[in-house]
């Protein structure tokens, strides 16, 4: 029984997501039962992680455009 109620769950998840975006990848995402990264987010070491990324990036973008005024600057 069980098995028969999830193989129609799962074809109406497959059914609406082709009709109405023409994508199985979208309806396999859906299906996904197992997120492990889900909770990982959550942690402080991957929040500390990423805030680590989003400052280098920001430091490398502004010395980025501080070497293109120079440039600017200097014709």
């Amino acid at each position: 029984m069980l098995k028969k109620d999830y193989e129609k769950y799962r074809m109406g998840i497959l059914e609406t997501n082709l009709l109405t975006t023409g994508s199985q990848k979208k309806a396999y995402k859906q299906l996904y039962t197992e997120r492990r990264w889900i909770p990982t987010l959550k942690t402080q070491k991957t929040l500390e992680r990423s805030m680590l990324v989003i400052k280098l990036s920001d430091k490398t973008k502004n010395e980025d455009i501080r070497k293109k005024t120079k440039l600017i600057d200097a014709e």
